[in-house]
């Protein structure tokens, strides 16, 4: 994989566009390249896929600047086996802050605390999930491409938690500020509005402030 094919997977990765330019720009795109090729090395052992993503989570700074790291090795395994890794996003479900696709969708009983729900973030956890809603799509008529339809069904799911209840964290993540239509966040979260399809501008940030151009062969990083 090349800096600029890298770039143009990052730009559809909506956690991550915004953010990753500022550390690729300081630390390089071989610094990135060996992260990527530790965590798909042995992808096909799913029982290895938790430390393989904690280990390049890990590589990162533990901070809120970097979280988009968990987002950019979820979305790498996902769309290398989509239908051997589940989406594992943390907008799908972040256990250390209870929100995700999970919590829309969970039902709970009295002797449960309101506002928690005692589930981690791990393989196992999105394999279930996706298991489900993959049953639930199979039980309404849809019996192709499964593993893409889940996403759209996470990404609507989600979009309508954003519409009902985004605040300033989530409009910084997804909206711009600006006002959208019913389906721009589903298309956000998947990342379909990725590219201006005149300009070829991008909504992946370079360090210095600039769009991206996708397809763009000039050095990228320092």
């Amino acid at each position: 994989m090349t800096e600029p094919e890298f770039y143009d997977l990052a730009a559809f990765t909506t956690p991550v566009r915004r953010r990753i330019g500022a550390w690729l720009g300081r630390n390089g795109f071989a610094a990135m390249r060996d992260r990527l090729v530790a965590l798909l090395d042995g992808w096909s052992d799913l029982g290895t896929a938790d430390r393989r993503l904690s280990d390049f989570v890990a590589s990162f700074p533990t901070d809120r600047e970097h979280r988009w790291s968990r987002d950019l090795a979820a979305e790498l395994l996902h769309f290398t086996a989509p239908d051997r890794y589940p989406l594992m996003t943390r907008w799908v479900w972040d256990a250390r802050v209870n929100t995700g696709v999970l919590r829309e969708i969970w039902h709970t009983d009295n002797n449960v605390e309101p506002g928690t729900i005692a589930v981690g973030d791990g393989f196992a956890t999105f394999a279930t999930l996706r298991e489900e809603l993959e049953g639930f799509l199979q039980t309404n008529g849809v019996f192709r491409d499964l593993a893409f339809y889940a996403d759209l069904l996470c990404a609507h799911i989600y979009a309508a938690y954003i519409n009902d209840k985004g605040g300033q964290y989530l409009h910084a993540d997804f909206c711009g500020g600006a006002k959208a239509d019913s389906m721009a966040h589903t298309r956000r979260l998947l990342g379909l509005d990725a590219v201006d399809s005149e300009s070829g501008r991008t909504r992946l940030k370079l360090i210095d402030g600039e769009a991206y151009v996708l397809g763009e062969l000039r050095r990228l990083s320092s």
